[in-house]
């Protein structure tokens, strides 16, 4: 899971433009959280670099 300085939802559409899907986990009663599954080393590289450029938009 990480923890995102603005609502799940927002960093949820944001990832999601980029093409990464995400769970919100304010039902979960974690509020600004999401959690992140990803299988493979490329992926994984390819989604940090994703939420990097989603926070910077910030």
């Amino acid at each position: 899971m990480v923890r995102g300085p603005m609502s799940d939802t927002l960093l949820y559409r944001r990832l999601m433009q980029r093409g990464f899907m995400v769970r919100t986990m304010t039902g979960f009663r974690f509020p600004n959280w999401i959690r992140v599954t990803l299988a493979q080393p490329p992926v994984m590289e390819a989604f940090v670099s994703a939420l990097t450029a989603v926070l910077e938009e910030q």
